[in-house]
């Protein structure tokens, strides 16, 4: 899995956010083109971070984010973002079911 994510982070575009030298966050962007793997160390969440890695992983990009269900924080953020309009079709929100299978 080290490897995967460290190939991921090689070939794919990716955002890094440090302090003092260390990581405080991250972003990464799915095989197909979505964005995910979003991660804010705790201490420094609640700051924007978030949004300004999704702005600047976006720079010259139509993008399009994924967000786990039962990660309700982000949806509801990404909800009230401007940067963010959710799919929808015949006035429903649009789920879409997606699973990564490793060996």
């Amino acid at each position: 899995m080290r490897l995967f994510f460290r190939e991921k982070i090689r070939r794919l575009p990716s955002v890094c956010v440090r302090k003092d030298g260390r990581m405080v966050g991250f972003y990464g962007i799915e095989a197909l083109g979505w964005l995910n793997h979003q991660f804010v160390f705790q201490e420094h969440r609640n700051k924007g971070l978030g949004t300004l890695m999704e702005i600047a992983h976006a720079a010259g990009m139509k993008v399009c984010k994924l967000v786990e269900l039962r990660n309700l924080s982000t949806l509801d953020s990404s909800k009230r973002s401007k940067y963010w309009t959710l799919a929808k079709e015949n006035d429903k929100e649009v789920v879409i079911n997606y699973l990564d299978l490793f060996k």
